[in-house]
C-alpha cells in the first residue's frame, strides 16, 4: 500500500514537511526524559474502568467525526483526521471573520505560513471541503457557495477515488442552496442536480467520479481535477464524496448512528486518545509495522540495498521489537509552544500495552531509521508513555516528524 499523502494548504506557504530528523544540537540521554505512567498490574483494571466511564462522558472531536464515516477496510486502513480549531489556539491564529472574503482568507493563511517559519509548526490543515488544501487554499470559491462560516475539523477516509470526507464548523445551508442553484451556465460549466437521503440534502454534479481538467477549480466546488463530486452542507458539517452511493452511505450512516468507524472499537480508541493527546493533525491505519508490510519492503529494495533493509526490519533474538499490536495512530501536537510528534498504539490486551511502553523506549535508544540511517535517539529528546487499559499513549519530545515514518514505511514501531 502506498499512502495517498493529504495535499497541505501550507506546503503552498512553505509550511513543508521539513524532513524528520530534530535539531542537530546535543540531546542528553534519551532515558533522561522517559517517563513512564502506565498503571501498575495490580491497579490496572481499576484505572481502566475510570478512564473508559470518563472518556465517554467527553468525545473529542476525532471521535466524533468518526460518526460520519461508514465502517469499511479501506476506511479502517487510510484516517486523516485534522483539528485546525486546535492549531489556531495552539499558535494564536483567528480565523477569518467571514472566509469568503479573499483578503481575510489571504492573511490568515500567511498567518499559518507565519507560524510555520518562525515556530516550526506542522499540520493546521484539511482536506479539499476544508477550503485549507494545497493548491485550493488561496481561492475562496467553497467558502462563497458552501455558505461557509468557520471551519473547524475534518476527517479524510478511505483510498481514493472512494473516499469519505467530512468538514465539521459552522455553515449556512440556506446560502449554499440559493448559491448553488442561483449559478448561471456560463459561471458554473457543469449543471448541479439536487437529491435527498435521510432528510438530508445533497448536490451532484456530473456523473459518478465525472472529471472535467479544463474546468478545474471552477465554482462552485470543482476541485483540480475538475470533479464536482456529492455535496450535503448543513448547519455543523460538510460532507463530500465523488460518488453517490457513497454519499448515500454516508448520510444513512451518520443518521442512523450505525455501521460507522466510531463503532469499530480500535479505530474510536485511536481517535479518543489522539484527542487526548491534543493532536491537531493524526493518521490512523489498520497497516501495522509486522511481518506483512516487512516482507513487501523487503521486496521492493534494490539488490544492492536489500541486506541493509532485510537488518532494519529484522525481529530476531535479541532485536529490539514491540509485542503485536493491531491498531496505530501518529501524528504532531503541540506542547510548551514546541511542535512534538504523539503515537497511539492498540493492543488486544492490556499486558502488551504495558511491556511496549518499554519495549519501544529501548527500541528508539538502539534502533535507527531505515529512510535516513539516523538513530531514532538522535531525533527524540525524551520518550513519556502512558497506558489505557489496551491502548498505549506516547509523547515524542523533540521529534516533528509526526505521520511521516508510517507514510515511508520506516520501522519506528516494528513489532513481532
Amino acid at each position: 500500500m502506498v499512502w495517498r499523502r493529504r495535499g497541505l494548504a501550507v506546503v503552498a506557504l512553505v509550511l513543508v514537511l521539513a524532513g524528520c530528523s530534530g535539531s542537530d544540537g546535543d540531546k542528553g540521554s534519551l532515558l533522561d526524559g522517559v517517563k513512564g505512567t502506565g498503571t501498575a498490574p495490580a491497579t490496572a483494571a481499576a484505572a481502566t474502568r475510570t478512564a473508559t466511564a470518563t472518556a465517554a462522558q467527553t468525545a473529542g472531536a476525532f471521535e466524533e467525526l468518526l460518526a460520519l464515516v461508514p465502517d469499511t477496510e479501506q476506511t479502517r486502513q487510510q484516517v486523516y483526521l485534522s483539528n485546525i480549531d486546535r492549531f489556531r489556539r495552539a499558535y494564536n491564529i483567528q480565523p477569518p471573520a467571514n472566509p469568503a472574503d479573499e483578503q481575510q482568507k489571504t492573511a490568515y493563511l500567511e498567518a499559518i505560513s507565519a507560524a510555520a517559519l518562525q515556530k516550526g509548526a506542522k499540520g493546521g490543515t484539511g482536506g479539499f471541503a476544508s477550503g485549507h488544501e494545497r493548491p485550493s487554499a488561496s481561492l475562496v470559491t467553497i467558502e462563497r457557495y458552501l455558505g461557509y462560516r468557520r471551519v473547524d475539523q475534518d476527517i479524510l477516509a478511505g483510498g481514493p477515488p472512494e473516499q469519505y470526507e467530512a468538514v465539521r464548523g459552522l455553515f449556512d445551508p440556506a446560502a449554499a442552496e440559493r448559491a448553488i442553484t442561483g449559478c448561471a451556465a456560463d459561471t458554473c460549466p457543469i449543471p448541479a442536480r439536487r437529491s435527498q437521503v435521510e432528510g438530508v440534502v445533497y448536490y451532484r454534479w456530473g456523473e459518478d467520479f465525472h472529471q472535467e481538467l479544463r474546468s478545474r477549480f471552477m465554482p462552485p466546488v470543482l476541485d483540480q481535477l475538475g470533479r464536482g463530486g456529492r455535496i450535503a452542507v448543513t448547519e455543523q458539517y460538510v460532507l463530500r464524496t465523488l460518488w453517490t452511493a457513497g454519499m448515500e452511505q454516508m448520510l444513512k450512516v451518520w443518521k442512523g448512528n450505525t455501521g460507522s468507524l466510531r463503532q469499530a472499537e480500535d479505530v474510536r480508541l485511536a481517535a479518543r486518545s489522539m484527542d487526548r493527546l491534543a493532536a491537531h493533525y493524526a493518521f490512523l491505519t489498520s497497516e501495522t509495522q509486522g511481518a506483512d508490510v516487512a516482507k513487501a519492503e523487503i521486496e521492493l529494495a534494490p539488490a544492492a540495498g536489500r541486506a541493509a533493509v532485510e537488518a532494519a526490519w529484522s525481529t530476531a533474538a535479541g532485536k529490539p521489537v514491540l509485542e503485536r499490536y493491531q491498531y496505530v495512530a501518529a501524528g504532531w501536537s503541540v506542547e510548551g509552544g514546541t511542535t512534538i510528534t504523539v503515537i497511539v498504539l492498540v493492543h488486544a490486551t492490556e499486558q502488551a500495552a504495558q511491556q511496549n511502553a518499554a519495549h519501544l523506549t529501548r527500541r528508539i535508544a538502539e534502533s535507527s531509521s531505515a529512510k535516513t540511517g539516523k538513530p531514532w535517539k538522535d531525533q527524540i529528546t525524551g520518550v513519556e508513555s502512558k497506558v489505557e487499559g489496551r491502548v498505549l499513549e506516547v509523547k515524542l519530545k523533540g521529534a516533528t516528524f509526526g505521520p511521516e515514518f508510517l507514510y515511508n514505511r520506516d520501522p519506528l514501531l516494528l513489532h513481532r
